[in-house]
């Protein structure tokens, strides 16, 4: 009997390191795939030159993996692809926005062309349901080894309630959902508020200055790929923090920001919104608020009680070692590709 070889697996990513997604649903993937003792390849193409390099590629692997690819030399390295055998998967994390008529339906043809389509969340399995049968729940997960428990003890007599993320996109909603009830908690103690990742956004140097009773602390940027530099401004991290507005592009999220908080050891309040229902436990891995009077009823709780957080953060934790970690995914995705393998 033969030495089964390796499965090969290619990725084809929307960014590089530096980008979230691709970060957390390519590299790290791929980094524990690895570990399992697959091949990983990880390609970004963006011109012409590319994509013939991706062509030539495919020959040497059993499954490729487009993550929210758009132009129309996507689909047809897809179509190439299954025409030379390989599995083919489309993976999503955000539902397509923004997007011309051409590159929407690129997407939508690709998601029912391809063998398989990976959803970051249970709103985009719905969604993806639309254009294909074969539709998987592949959660957006946490390198465990990347996020260090957060000590026992509150960082410092004040509490800390911290945010990390693209503020770009995420202002509106620090300001309209967190201010309010940020004034009246700071009326009653002394509070610290973090903002990592400001990027740029000048109402969020200046939105939360003048509340009294609370320092605003805001960070425009960090080195994002270095997970040093990201455990280290959350290090002083008391509650984590995650505000959503109810909007469309926020109901598809997948809830990273509450994982990494959960991955750190931290309580969280979070909004009601996309997928945070189905990671926050409520009353036992922080709070779900939704409307000034649960955020403030949330706020005045975590602020005022250590040890409910820390009771709440060791739960987090193990919430996401038990059903988060990327070691966890990548194994299942490997039995899916043994399985396609075996099916060919």
């Amino acid at each position: 009997m033969g030495v089964t070889r390796p499965i090969s697996v290619l990725f084809c990513l929307r960014g590089d390191r530096r980008r979230a997604s691709s970060r957390v649903r390519g590299y790290w993937i791929a980094d524990e795939l690895e570990r399992l003792g697959l091949r990983c390849t990880l390609l970004n193409p963006r011109r012409g030159a590319d994509y013939l390099r991706m062509a030539a590629a495919l020959l040497r692997h059993d499954v490729v993996i487009f993550q929210k690819r758009q132009a129309s030399l996507d689909l047809l390295m897809l179509k190439l692809a299954r025409r030379l055998g390989c599995q083919t998967y489309y993976d999503i994390d955000d539902a397509p926005r923004g997007l011309n008529p051409k590159r929407l339906a690129n997407t939508e043809a690709m998601m029912r062309l391809a063998d398989g389509v990976f959803a970051g969340s249970s709103n985009l399995v719905a969604l993806a349901r639309r254009h294909s049968a074969a539709v998987h729940l592949v959660p957006t997960g946490v390198m465990i080894a990347n996020y260090a428990p957060r000590p026992e003890a509150p960082s410092a007599a004040v509490p800390c309630l911290g945010w990390i993320g693209n503020g770009a996109d995420y202002a509106p909603d620090l300001v309209a959902i967190l201010k309010r009830p940020l004034e009246r908690v700071a009326a009653v103690r002394p509070l610290r508020l973090k903002i990592v990742g400001a990027c740029g956004v000048s109402e969020l140097h200046t939105a939360f200055s003048g509340i009294a009773g609370l320092e605003a602390d805001v960070i425009d940027q960090i080195a994002w790929a270095d997970p040093q530099a990201v455990q280290a401004e959350m290090a002083d991290f008391d509650i984590g923090l995650y505000p959503l507005l109810d909007k469309e592009f926020n109901r598809y999220k997948c809830g990273f920001k509450a994982l990494e908080y959960m991955a750190r050891g931290l309580p969280v309040i979070a909004s009601r919104v996309g997928g945070t229902s189905d990671i926050v436990g409520e009353g036992m891995t922080g709070y779900l608020a939704s409307g000034e009077e649960q955020w403030c009823s949330a706020l005045d709780r975590l602020t005022a009680a250590p040890g409910l957080c820390a009771e709440f953060g060791h739960q987090g934790r193990l919430r996401v070692e038990q059903d988060f970690a990327t070691s966890r995914i990548a194994a299942g995705l490997l039995a899916l590709f043994e399985a396609g393998r075996a099916a060919r």
